[in-house]
């Protein structure tokens, strides 16, 4: 498809002919929505930055329905897009004012757009993805683990960043808190820890290793495995790792499941270069 197509997209109309009564023109509506959104997704950026104004219409119809279609949109184009932080940058106030909106799906798709935006989150988001960390009512497990990953990416280049994150993971939380916390961390994972910064936040992650709770110990583990694996070779998060993976893997206070996973992470530890 040429970028004639996109630039004269009305998205409204398409959405209206989706939720329509006539299910024949409904089906060859959503079809053709897919197809669009999946070309919108390997379009030039000049494309995409024009088509957005037309996306964002959706969100003055009122209607939840197309709402919904915007962001769950939006959220795409952030997570396929190697320039999603670039494109979503005009609309960035818009998603970050969804952030508390009341309808679930698009305050969570808000978050998502804005948490996997490539190469890294806005740094205007901190704020409010740390209110997003401590969402709570309802399902919001995955929103608040995605707000822990974005901040995580972002902790290299903005300190408070870095210090919601450790702040969380050091504070009295119960276990399922500490876990979706530990499970954004591992979705951030990868080079990101191997900066300076990286060091405190794995350091209060060692600090759970020997948690009282099994899950949240063996997510702590999960997390050291995937940055030896990883090949982080900082210095300090080798000296760090050694001991909390040691003494745990020697702790018969703990699960056989989490003193084996300790040792495995270890023998990683002691076989890499």
């Amino acid at each position: 498809m040429g970028t004639t197509q996109l630039w004269a997209e009305n998205w409204r109309k398409l959405t209206k002919e989706i939720y329509g009564e006539d299910p024949v023109a409904a089906q060859a509506a959503r079809d053709r929505s897919s197809k669009l959104v999946e070309e919108l997704n390997l379009a030039a950026t000049a494309v995409v930055q024009a088509e957005l104004p037309r996306i964002v219409e959706l969100f003055e119809d009122g209607r939840p329905l197309f709402r919904q279609k915007g962001v769950a949109m939006i959220a795409s184009l952030a997570y396929l897009r190697s320039d999603g932080e670039h494109i979503l940058k005009p609309i960035a106030p818009l998603l970050l004012s969804l952030f508390e909106d009341k309808d679930p799906m698009i305050r969570e798709n808000a978050i998502l757009s804005i948490a996997l935006a490539r190469p890294r989150p806005p740094a205007a988001a901190v704020d409010a993805l740390r209110s997003a960390l401590n969402l709570s009512g309802g399902d919001v497990r995955r929103a608040r683990e995605f707000a822990a990953g974005a901040l995580v990416r972002l902790s290299d280049v903005e300190p408070e960043a870095k210090r919601s994150v450790v702040e969380f993971l050091r504070s009295p939380r119960p276990a399922k808190e500490l876990v979706l916390a530990l499970d954004g961390v591992v979705a951030a994972g990868g080079a990101q820890f191997h900066a300076s910064v990286g060091v405190e936040l794995l350091e209060a992650v060692g600090d759970l290793v020997e948690s009282s709770d099994d899950k949240v110990g063996l997510t702590a583990t999960r997390v050291l495995r995937d940055q030896i694996q990883a090949k982080n070779r900082d210095a300090r998060f080798r000296q760090l790792a050694g001991p909390v993976l040691e003494r745990a893997g020697r702790n018969e206070g703990l699960s056989a499941a989490r003193r084996e996973a300790a040792r495995e992470a270890m023998k990683l530890l002691l076989r890499a270069p």
